[in-house]
């Protein structure tokens, strides 16, 4: 892996998939909307959680190679306009519910 001590923002697709539902259906047309959360997330937390879920220490590897020298620490999308218009349901999707389903499908 790259660098693991930085923040990303990781939606579940559910979210998504809602966001552009309201959207769709919404009284506010031809407009540009950023789909996102605004929650970023450390790598490292994702890796925690995981290992609790998977109950074993996942073996995480980092390649200098892979970790850039002019690396963004936090990387966000701004979700103020999108939450006006919607609102703001990002509480009902957590990072934990989101990586226990992705772990525990078949």
């Amino acid at each position: 892996m790259g660098n693991i001590n930085v923040y990303r923002e990781f939606n579940d697709v559910h979210y998504v998939v809602r966001c552009y539902t309201e959207l769709l259906f919404s009284k506010f047309k031809s407009d540009i909307y950023n789909v996102c959360s605004g929650n970023a997330i450390n790598i490292n937390y994702i890796l925690s959680v995981m290992n609790q879920l998977a109950d074993y220490a996942i073996k995480v590897n980092v390649n200098p190679k892979f970790v850039r020298k002019n690396e963004i620490d936090i990387l966000k999308g701004n979700p103020q306009k999108l939450f006006a218009h919607i609102g703001n349901f990002t509480e009902e999707y957590t990072l934990q519910s989101t990586l226990a389903n992705m772990y525990y499908e078949e």
